[in-house]
């Protein structure tokens, strides 16, 4: 199975594609996000993460390096840990893997994201993940 691949614009693309993960009910990773990312989802993240975590859905966050302050909030939610780059590395871009699903974020304006369904590339991906999370360092 070759999967799809899907790219799309916009904040509330972007929003309803994070809806759509929670029908998966599937760990979510994401890794290098930006300090941008919270604060132009500050509308909409606090009640995705109440839905994900009445879920039961647990996600793992890496944010960039000047994001400490973040990190130390979400290791206070449950279902939830964050670590943050110990480099002082700041991408624009964010990956964010769950069940069959990658999803890299372009945090532009306006935002562009790139949708890839792929159970192996998605698996992939996850394998990165894990890499980058035993670099990473607790606030």
């Amino acid at each position: 199975n070759i999967g799809e691949a899907r790219v799309f614009e916009g904040l509330s693309a972007f929003t309803r594609f994070l809806d759509s993960l929670l029908k998966l009910k599937s760990p979510i990773f994401v890794y290098g996000i930006p300090r941008r990312a919270p604060e132009l989802m500050k509308t909409f993240i606090p009640h995705f993460h109440e839905r994900r975590i009445k879920l039961k859905i647990p996600m793992l966050h890496i944010y960039n390096f000047n994001a400490q302050d973040r990190v130390k909030y979400l290791n206070t939610v449950p279902y939830t840990e964050a670590k943050y780059m110990v480099d002082k590395f700041e991408s624009k871009a964010h990956t964010l893997i769950c069940g069959n699903q990658v999803n890299i974020t372009l945090w532009i304006d306006p935002i562009k994201s790139i949708q890839i369904i792929n159970e192996e590339i998605a698996d992939s991906y996850r394998e990165h993940f894990n890499i980058i999370w035993k670099h990473a360092k607790k606030v």
